[in-house]
């Protein structure tokens, strides 16, 4: 995905930009320590 590809909203407004990486990072968070802590890597993931 090229940047000029994206819409203006994402390349126009940092506030969405931020707002959006927030919202993944505590989403990327949550979905790890669903995860059993002590495998660590995503095994099961496969090569995900």
């Amino acid at each position: 995905m090229s940047a000029d590809r994206l819409p203006q909203w994402w390349t126009g407004t940092p506030d969405n930009i931020a707002a959006l990486l927030s919202a993944a990072a505590a989403f990327w968070q949550d979905t790890n320590k669903s995860r059993s802590p002590a495998v660590g890597h995503q095994r099961e993931g496969g090569s995900q």
